[in-house]
């Protein structure tokens, strides 16, 4: 659940190869078209993914809700973090402070103190678990070393307030300030400022993911995963390649939306569009464990095409769409 690749949010490419590679479906959900009317109940957990501000606070706030009530497992990083503080406080706690909040946060703006954001990946922060928490049973220590992208906080009178109930706060920085949340009572319900997708690989998922893909397994009732060969690296690659082209970049700055696109099995779509949506582009990525093909191109598993034209239309699927770039082992 997140707005894709805004911010130009590292996470986005790393998750989106990742839970492929590891035998998970994913779907994104963008903010601005969640409503009191969407259905999750398809969904065996849904990730907050980072990317704050988001384009639609009350979209976030309503996937944090469902996901709390109805007892499916949640996964908040970075800014999932602080919305699972804020939707609790608003729907539950009701604090003043959260009253007027709809999709402007500005009512809450007094609130924050300013982040210092690191961009390099290599803020990294000393951080203490609660003993007995469900972080401390993942990690198996309660001193851990973790990477924050932005360093920011909450003012502490509202924090307290807002971890008085069953969502309560279970680690911490130097400084004091709160970092992960959880509720006990509940499959999986675990929120981080600090962002462990950025540590994970193929081959080493950092803990804490690995928790929460455990829990949507088991949620699943999948006795046996299927995973899929994938690259992260040439992924993120691929993406960058089309981010940084001067004709498909409008489809990834302010004002751009995204939307799923059917393809079937084996394979997984995303389109793009730019504000005007004279932009238009297609990511197709091979989510099967065989080669899979697409407009006359053979995609590898886990291999990632982008594919797109300008002035683009609302066909799906355009016949004359050609390659941008093209992610290769």
């Amino acid at each position: 659940m997140g707005d894709q690749y805004n911010h130009a949010e590292p996470a986005h490419p790393r998750i989106e190869a990742l839970l492929p590679a590891l035998g998970f479906d994913i779907q994104w959900v963008p903010t601005t078209r969640i409503d009191e009317h969407t259905d999750f109940t398809g969904f065996d957990g849904i990730w907050v993914v980072p990317g704050a501000p988001y384009h639609a606070y009350r979209g976030v706030n309503r996937s944090i809700r469902f996901a709390r009530e109805n007892k499916t497992p949640l996964f908040g990083t970075c800014g999932g973090f602080y919305h699972s503080v804020l939707e609790y406080a608003q729907n539950v706690l009701d604090l003043p402070e959260t009253r007027q909040l709809e999709n402007d946060l500005k009512p809450i703006e007094h609130l924050v103190i300013p982040p210092a954001c690191a961009v390099d990946n290599n803020n990294w922060v000393p951080t203490t678990l609660q003993p007995g928490s469900r972080m401390h049973s993942i990690y198996g220590r309660t001193d851990v070393l973790e990477i924050l992208q932005c360093d920011w906080g909450m003012d502490k009178a509202f924090l307290d307030a807002a971890g008085s109930g069953e969502v309560h706060f279970v680690a911490w920085d130097g400084k004091g300030q709160p970092r992960a949340l959880e509720i006990d009572d509940h499959p999986f319900f675990l929120a981080c400022l600090f962002q462990p997708e950025l540590t994970s690989t193929i081959d080493e998922v950092h803990p804490v993911v690995a928790a929460f893909l455990e829990a949507v397994r088991q949620r699943a009732g999948v006795a046996e995963l299927r995973p899929v060969p994938g690259d992260i690296a040439a992924f993120a690659h691929a993406l960058d390649a089309v981010r940084a082209d001067a004709a498909s970049a409008p489809a990834f700055a302010d004002g751009c939306t995204f939307e799923q696109v059917e393809m079937g099995e084996g394979l997984r779509a995303v389109a793009r569009y730019s504000a005007d949506r004279s932009v238009r582009l297609l990511c197709v990525h091979n989510v099967s464990a065989e080669p899979q093909e697409y407009q006359a191109t053979e995609l590898a598993p886990g291999q990632v095409v982008w594919l797109g034209r300008s002035p683009g239309d609302t066909a799906s699927q355009p016949a004359d769409a050609k390659i941008i770039a093209t992610a290769v082992n």
